[in-house]
């Protein structure tokens, strides 16, 4: 089991990471669902990752915030409704990047207004890309395969 009691933070990606999608699923006219019926844009695709909020129920107390590659604003409001649907109150904020190095530059500007090292936070992704870009940093790194796999050794 991976010692965590040293993270202070946490910053998860939005897509297959918290909210998995069907498999190639394209969500037809995406901005203008958003902008038409922005509560439900994600509801009839995406489904809350499970072992990611059995996780979660470990670190209360410990802030949460979403961090998303997006191409419009837009996004990261519904993508923040869909979190306060599924994991109630657990995400404060889902900030919006541009690139995979935007993600790490939020977490590495998070830790210095905030006094943190980069080793109290943990950054949680789906993508090799990105959490290899984190880990460079000093960042604390976990794939939501590696969450699952925490979940079961926990249960068994």
């Amino acid at each position: 089991m991976r010692d965590l009691s040293r993270i202070k933070v946490m910053f998860f990606d939005f897509d297959n990471t918290l909210a998995i999608h069907e498999r190639m699923c394209e969500i037809p006219d995406y901005t203008l669902k958003i902008l038409e019926d922005p509560e439900n844009v994600y509801n009839q695709y995406t489904k809350p990752n499970a072992g990611i909020k059995l996780f979660l129920e470990s670190f209360k107390s410990t802030p949460k915030f979403c961090i998303t590659l997006t191409t419009t604003s837009l996004e990261g409001e519904v993508k923040q409704m869909w979190l306060d649907k599924n994991f109630s109150g657990e995400f404060s904020k889902t900030i919006c990047t541009a690139t995979l190095e935007e993600k790490v530059n939020v977490m590495c500007t998070y830790a210095k207004v905030f006094k943190l090292k980069p080793e109290e936070i943990l950054f949680v992704d789906d993508h090799v890309e990105t959490t290899s870009l984190a880990k460079d940093a000093g960042v604390v790194v976990m794939t939501p395969q590696e969450i699952m796999n925490e979940i079961i050794e926990q249960l068994s």
